[in-house]
C-alpha cells in the first residue's frame, strides 16, 4: 500500500519504498516531520469532555385545617453535561389543593416547569459530533495552533479542532415551557353510588434555536453560498392535550358474602399541536445568534430563506362499563366492555368495540389451607380480552391522500402526490391471556408474584409497496398478526427479620418470545437495518454472512444463500442468521438492607439474547474507507499481510462492507444504583425545635457495566444500531432531606 499524507506514520516511513528512494536530504526531512508526529499525542477524548455535575434544590411545603389539604413545591435542577456547551436548567413548581367531607371530594393538582437546555451541534453520523470525531480523530493532530487558536483545516486530520471550532461559535439550545391543570371531583349520591369527574390540560411551549457562524472553519471554507452565509434557525412548537372523564361508580355488599361493584364511564382525549420554523442566512457575526441580521434573500445572493410548519388535531373518545362480583372474599369474576373511536381512521372504520373477563381465586382462603401456616396468601388469576392499539397509528392522516407543493415550472409553483391515502384503515387489534399466581410464604419472608401471557395483534399495520403504474407509493395497510408470548416474575425474599436489622433481596424480570404470524399476503421486506418475514421475530437482522479473510490473498470472504464462500459482495445474499435486536431477556435484581438508621439499596440491571449492529466498528475498521483518509482506526486490528496469514482484517488494499461482522452480543449486566442513607434517630430529632425528620444519602447510578459490546453503552441510541450516541452517565449523588 503506497499511503499518502493522509497516512504520516508509512508516508514518511524509512520503510516505504517513496521514502528509500528520496535524496539523503529528502530522506533527514522525512525523518524530522515523522519524529515530530511521534511527539504528538492526544487524547481526544480529553478535550471534547469534561466532568459533568448536577444539582436538585426542592422544597416542599404541605398543612391544612380541618377538611381543606394543601401541597407545595417548588424545585430547581441544574446539570453541567459531559461535552462542552451541553447543560440543563429547570425550574417547577407544583402546587395541589384536597378538599373532603362525607359526601364530597375536590382536588385540583397544578404545575409549571420552565426548561432551558443547551446542546451540542450534532449527535448524528457527522463529524461535528464529539461522540464520534473521539474515535476516529488521530492521536497525533494538534488542538492548537500556536497563536491559541484551534488548529483547523481541510482534512481528515483536522476533524477534532473542527469539532471543537464549531462547539465555539454555534449555538444550539431550546426553551420549553409546560403547565399541567387536573381538576377531581366525586359526590356520593348514596351510600352505594358515587359520581365523579376528572378532567386535565396538559400544555407544552417548546422554541428551538440553532445558530451557525460564518466564522466557523468549515463554513469559511465552504463553497456553498449557503454554507459560507452562517445561519439562523428558528422554531416553536405548541402541543396540548385535554381529557375529560365522568364515571358513576355502583358499590354494595349484598348480604355478607356478596361484592358488587359496576362502574360506568367515558373519556375524550383531544390533542392539539402548530409549529412553525424557518431559517435564515447572511448573518453578521457581529451580532450573532439573532434572526434580526438575516440577509434577505434575491436573485443575487440566492440567500433565500426557508419557511415551513404544521398544524393538527386528533380526538379519541371512548365508553367504558366495567363489573366485579367478589363472594365470600374467596372467588372474584369481572368483566368490562367498551367501545373506542379515533379521529386518525376514516369514520366507517373509526369505532371499534373490545371486552375482557377475567376470574381470582383466593386459595389461601380455602379451608384446606387453613392449617398450612406457611401460606399467607395464595392467589389465581386469569382473564381474557381484547384492546386497541392507539398508538401505532402510522399518521394522524393515514386514510386520506396527501400533497406537497414545492418545486416550479415554468414559474409556477408546483404541487404534486405525496401519499395516496388507505381509505380501509381500521384499529390494530390486541387478543391477550393472562394467567397469573401472587403468593405470600412463610409469614411474608417469601412474596411475590408470577405471570404469564399471549398476545395476538391482528391487523397489524405491515408496508404495501404500490405498483408503478399507481406511483410506486409505500402504504401502511392493515394485513400482518404478531404473536408475543411470554413469563414476568416478581420475586421478593426477606433474608433477616429483627427488630434494628431488615435485609431484603429481590429479583424480576421477563421472557417475550416475538413472531410474525402473517403478512396478509404482502411480501417479506427489509425495515431499517431487519427484516419482515413470517415466523421471525420483529427485529430480525438481515445481513450478509461475514466468512472471514482469505489466508492467500487478504481479500474479505462472505457466504452467499447456498453456504459458498466468496470474494464477491452484494446484498442479494443477506440472510437472517444473526438474532434480533429485541432481547428476549430483560431484568432486574438487588437488595435492600435496613440497620437502624441506616439503609443500604443496591439494583442491577440486565439483558440478555440482544444483538445490535456497531456501525461504529464500520468506521473505525476500514482501511479503504476511511484509514486511507486518514481516520483514527482501531487498535485491534489485525492486518493481513502476506500468503498463510491468519487476520481478521483484510490487507488495506480492500474495503469494508456491511456484513454480519459489525453486528454483535448487546448483553450487558449494569450495576444500576447504589444508594446509602442514614435516618437522624427519633430521640435525636425529639430535641430539635423545628426539625421533625432528616435524613443524609449518597447515592450512584450506572456504576459499572460488564458487557462484551465494545462501544460506549449497548443501551445508549436506538435499540438496533449504535454510531456514537450520549451514553447512560455515571453519576454520584449526595443529599440532605429536612422535614420541618
Amino acid at each position: 500500500m503506497g499511503g499518502g499524507t493522509a497516512i504520516p506514520g508509512w508516508y514518511y516511513s524509512p520503510a516505504n519504498p517513496r521514502v528509500q528512494g528520496l535524496s539523503p536530504e529528502g530522506q533527514a526531512s522525512a525523518a524530522k516531520i515523522l519524529d515530530s508526529i511521534s511527539k504528538i499525542n492526544v487524547n481526544w477524548n480529553d478535550e471534547i469532555f469534561r466532568q459533568g455535575n448536577f444539582s436538585n434544590h426542592q422544597i416542599n411545603l404541605s398543612g391544612g385545617t380541618g377538611k381543606t389539604r394543601m401541597f407545595s413545591s417548588l424545585a430547581l435542577y441544574n446539570e453541567e453535561g459531559t461535552t462542552t456547551r451541553t447543560d440543563m436548567q429547570r425550574l417547577t413548581f407544583r402546587n395541589n389543593m384536597d378538599y373532603s367531607d362525607d359526601k364530597f371530594t375536590a382536588s385540583i393538582s397544578t404545575s409549571f416547569g420552565y426548561t432551558k437546555r443547551n446542546f451540542q451541534q450534532e449527535t448524528g453520523a457527522f463529524l461535528t459530533n464529539p461522540f464520534l470525531i473521539g474515535s476516529v480523530q488521530v492521536p497525533y493532530a494538534k488542538v492548537y495552533n500556536e497563536d491559541g487558536n484551534y488548529a483547523t483545516g481541510t482534512g481528515a486530520k483536522f476533524g477534532g479542532a473542527n469539532q471543537l471550532d464549531y462547539t465555539k461559535y454555534d449555538r444550539n439550545y431550546n426553551d420549553q415551557i409546560k403547565a399541567t391543570v387536573g381538576v377531581n371531583l366525586q359526590y356520593k349520591i348514596t351510600p352505594d353510588i358515587t359520581a365523579s369527574l376528572t378532567s386535565g390540560v396538559d400544555f407544552r411551549e417548546t422554541q428551538n434555536t440553532n445558530y451557525g457562524s460564518k466564522l466557523a472553519y468549515g463554513r469559511l471554507t465552504s463553497t456553498s453560498l449557503t454554507g459560507k452565509a452562517g445561519f439562523q434557525q428558528e422554531a416553536l412548537s405548541r402541543f396540548a392535550t385535554s381529557s375529560v372523564r365522568p364515571m358513576l361508580n355502583f358499590q354494595k355488599m349484598i348480604g355478607e358474602k356478596s361484592d358488587v361493584d359496576v362502574i360506568v364511564l367515558g373519556e375524550y382525549v383531544q390533542e392539539n399541536y402548530k409549529s412553525f420554523n424557518f431559517t435564515g442566512y447572511g448573518i453578521d457575526p457581529r451580532t450573532p445568534n439573532t434572526p434580526a441580521v438575516i440577509t434577505p434573500g434575491n436573485e443575487d445572493n440566492k440567500l433565500y430563506s426557508r419557511v415551513g410548519g404544521q398544524k393538527g388535531r386528533t380526538g379519541l373518545a371512548s365508553g367504558l362499563a366495567m363489573a366485579r362480583y367478589t363472594y365470600d372474599g374467596k372467588y372474584t369474576l369481572s368483566g368490562s366492555y367498551r367501545t373506542d373511536g379515533s379521529s386518525k381512521l376514516p369514520v366507517v372504520n373509526r369505532w371499534r368495540d373490545f371486552f375482557s373477563v377475567g376470574a381470582i381465586w383466593d386459595v389461601s382462603k380455602e379451608e384446606f389451607l387453613h392449617n398450612v401456616d406457611f401460606v399467607n396468601v395464595l392467589r389465581l388469576r386469569a382473564s381474557y380480552g381484547s384492546s386497541g392499539n392507539s398508538n401505532n397509528f402510522p399518521g394522524d392522516y393515514l386514510y386520506q391522500a396527501t400533497y406537497s407543493s414545492s418545486g416550479d415550472y415554468a414559474g409556477l409553483t408546483t404541487q404534486f402526490a405525496t401519499y395516496p391515502g388507505y381509505p380501509d384503515a381500521k384499529w390494530e387489534v390486541t387478543y391477550q391471556t393472562n394467567l397469573g399466581l401472587d403468593f405470600q410464604l412463610f409469614n411474608r419472608r417469601l412474596y411475590g408474584d408470577l405471570n404469564w401471557y399471549d398476545k395476538r395483534t391482528k391487523d397489524l399495520f405491515v408496508r404495501r409497496t404500490l405498483p408503478a403504474e399507481a406511483g410506486s407509493f409505500a402504504v401502511n395497510v392493515n394485513a400482518g398478526e404478531l404473536q408475543n408470548t411470554g413469563f414476568e416474575w416478581n420475586i421478593n425474599g426477606e433474608v433477616l427479620r429483627t427488630k434494628d436489622l431488615v435485609w431484603t433481596i429481590f429479583a424480576n424480570g421477563a421472557y417475550n418470545k416475538n413472531k410474525l404470524l402473517d403478512l396478509g399476503g404482502e411480501e417479506p421486506y427489509e425495515s431499517g437495518t431487519s427484516y419482515l418475514k413470517i415466523g421471525y421475530p420483529l427485529g430480525t437482522h438481515y445481513s450478509v454472512k461475514w466468512g472471514g479473510v482469505d489466508a492467500a490473498t487478504g481479500a474479505p470472504l462472505y457466504y452467499d444463500t447456498e453456504g459458498n464462500l466468496t470474494t464477491n459482495y452484494s446484498a442479494s445474499n443477506s440472510v437472517l442468521d444473526f438474532g434480533t435486536w429485541e432481547a428476549p431477556w430483560k431484568g432486574g435484581f438487588g437488595t435492600t438492607v435496613r440497620y437502624k438508621s441506616f439503609d443500604l439499596n443496591v439494583l442491577f440491571s440486565w439483558q440478555q439474547g440482544a444483538n445490535k449492529l456497531d456501525n461504529l466498528e464500520y468506521f473505525a475498521e476500514n482501511p479503504v474507507g476511511f484509514l486511507a483518509a486518514g481516520y483514527n482506526q482501531s487498535s485491534d486490528l489485525n492486518f493481513w499481510k502476506k500468503p498463510g496469514d491468519l487476520a481478521s482484517t483484510p490487507s488495506p488494499l480492500y474495503g469494508t462492507n456491511f456484513s454480519s461482522k459489525l453486528i454483535h452480543d448487546a448483553s450487558f449486566m449494569r450495576l444500576k444504583d447504589v444508594t446509602i442513607g442514614y435516618n437522624l434517630p427519633n430521640t435525636v430529632v425529639e430535641n430539635l425545635k423545628y426539625i421533625s425528620n432528616a435524613r443524609l444519602f449518597v447515592q450512584g447510578s450506572n456504576l459499572f457495566i460488564w458487557t462484551n459490546w465494545r462501544g460506549m453503552d449497548p443501551e445508549a441510541g436506538a435499540v438496533n444500531i449504535n454510531l456514537a450516541e450520549f451514553p447512560n452517565s455515571r453519576a454520584l449523588t449526595g443529599g440532605v432531606k429536612v422535614t420541618f
